[in-house]
């Protein structure tokens, strides 16, 4: 079943060009404003629906996977693993650049401290030496 309302895709129709309340009214709005302002020497405003061609995925599948064109909005579609998770994957990736960056850090600082203790068993070295 193909409907034009947007509300109706979550109540079991296939799709089609749906009209949204919404956007309706945002029109309407800037078309009120136009009058109020007394610009309505453009009238009509608007002369073709700013529909939108729009379907339900799980109806696609129930009518038998009906395919659709790539430049439409399909409604309920289930998201991919990537595209779920991807607010946490990027917050894990941060995450971890900072420890590599961290562990890097420390053992810069690690090392330098070895090389003093080295340069300081050297010089005790010498001074017991020479004492």
């Amino acid at each position: 079943m193909y409907a034009s309302y947007q509300y109706l895709l979550e109540h079991g129709v296939v799709g089609g060009t749906m009209i949204s309340g919404f956007e309706q009214g945002q029109l309407i709005g800037q078309l009120l404003v136009t009058i109020i302002n007394g610009d309505a020497s453009q009238l009509p405003m608007f002369t073709h629906s700013a529909g939108k061609e729009m379907f339900n995925h799980q109806a696609l599948l129930r009518w038998g996977g009906l395919t659709v064109p790539d430049d439409v909005v399909v409604m309920n579609k289930p998201q991919s693993w990537f595209e779920r998770y991807n607010k946490e994957l990027r917050a894990m990736t941060i995450a971890v650049v900072i420890m590599a960056a961290i562990i890097v850090f420390l053992s810069l600082i690690i090392r330098r401290l070895h090389k003093s203790e080295q340069k300081l068993q050297q010089s005790r070295a010498l001074f017991e030496g020479g004492v």
